[in-house]
């Protein structure tokens, strides 16, 4: 994982990154130093971050990122162009070959399938108790008859070939159907439910693969700064899940536009964002979530209390648990509201008018802060080393601030 934070106002934007890349060699997790953070193209004020997998269908993103800055010096007239031109550039690179498309799909395969095994396992420690053979089995299908929903609603890739993704169906369906035989036999299921659950998790696994369900192994791209004809910055974020047949697996992330919609600032935080919300937004992301279970404390002691006195029917019961969850949801939402105006609103009204050097400081502490809090605490050390920090300007085009790698001006 990593920490990334950009934080854009009028003037400027400051990109900031760690160094931390986690990989596993024979089981053992290894640690080191890698680039996150890049001028996209030379003496142009547009930058790039990513986060997430390091590579794209196998080639390092910093590869790719260079190969784009060498080829065409067209100047884009917005930072969306920037983006749109740089995912065009990928796409028609000859590593999007088939073998390779296979591999992602087996990527994107192992991924649907790790979501299973994790939902299952949280609900079997949730419950508290040594499961009956019968009561696993059923867990099982309840687990994957909703995964397989999620999976359906998800919007399928139009740009896909049908028969593109026919072909890489049929070679990975073999390599998928061992993977299935495998948990089947982990979480010892029913012989006589093998060949349904079989089939729900084939659908997951084709689902995953044709629709917008992205895997473990995407990549996070950031893009911010100015296009030609833009006097204000703009930040685009995509989420991109390699290439099968004939098209990019794309998901739209964030995206801001500074001064054109009322906005004069912001703050953006990418992958591992806790610290960052708890600055901005003065609570971790996790107690939030955390609140959100308060509907359920208040109707089970409501309907206690009310059961003290008499015993309350369907009807009853019901509606005291609709009139809980509307009166916690208003809470909550007054809560945000609360938040917002109190923490994020007053910080974000000074970022708007911070000089690029505090916008370059700003964004290196938090990201730091991120990193120390990691340090210091039983977590894994998925974010550390030196911080990248730029300053992206339409006067002064992409800046280095701090860069471990600094040569001539680009990572």
């Amino acid at each position: 994982m990593t920490a990334q934070v950009a934080i854009l106002n009028k003037s400027a934007v400051a990109l900031a990154a760690d160094s931390a890349a986690t990989v596993v060699v024979d089981g053992v997790i290894k640690v080191h130093q890698s680039n996150k953070l890049f001028a996209l193209r030379e003496g142009e004020p547009i930058g790039i971050m990513v986060y997430g997998n390091a590579e794209f269908m196998g080639v390092p993103w910093a590869t790719l990122i260079n190969m784009y800055r060498n080829s065409s010096k067209v100047q884009k007239t917005t930072t969306t162009g920037y983006a749109l031109d740089f995912l065009r550039f990928i796409k028609d690179l000859k590593i999007c070959r088939p073998d390779a498309e296979v591999t992602n799909a087996l990527q994107i395969t192992n991924s649907a399938l790790d979501l299973v095994r994790e939902d299952v396992d949280e609900i079997t420690l949730r419950l508290g108790h040594r499961l009956t053979g019968r009561e696993r089995n059923d867990l099982f299908e309840s687990v994957i008859e909703r995964r397989l929903q999620m999976v359906n609603k998800a919007p399928r890739f139009k740009t896909a070939a049908l028969d593109g993704l026919d072909e890489v169906f049929k070679k990975t369906l073999p390599h998928a159907n061992a993977m299935i035989d495998q948990m089947l036999e982990g979480y010892s299921i029913y012989k006589r439910n093998r060949s349904k659950f079989s089939d729900v998790l084939r659908r997951i696994l084709c689902g995953s693969i044709a629709r917008n369900v992205m895997s473990r192994g995407c990549s996070g791209v950031v893009i911010a700064g100015f296009g030609d004809r833009e006097i204000f910055p703009t930040l685009v974020e995509v989420h991109v899940d390699g290439f099968v047949a004939g098209t990019l697996r794309l998901k739209r992330g964030s995206y801001h536009n500074i001064g054109r919609d009322g906005t004069h600032a912001v703050v953006v935080p990418f992958a591992q964002r806790e610290m960052v919300s708890r600055f901005m937004e003065g609570i971790d992301p996790a107690v939030l979530e955390y609140l959100m279970s308060l509907k359920d404390l208040v109707y089970g002691f409501s309907k206690a209390a009310l059961n003290a006195k008499f015993e309350l029917n369907s009807v009853q019961d019901r509606a005291l648990e609709d009139a809980v969850k509307k009166d916690v949801s208003e809470y909550l939402e007054n809560l945000r509201t609360f938040l917002h105006d109190e923490f994020w609103g007053p910080i974000v009204r000074v970022v708007a008018h911070l000089p690029q050097e505090d916008l370059a400081t700003m964004a290196e502490s938090l990201v730091s802060l991120t990193s120390l809090k990691r340090h210091v605490s039983s977590e894994q050390e998925t974010v550390g080393g030196p911080v990248d920090v730029a300053v992206v300007s339409k006067g002064s085009g992409f800046t280095w601030v701090k860069s471990k790698s600094f040569v001539g001006g680009t990572h």
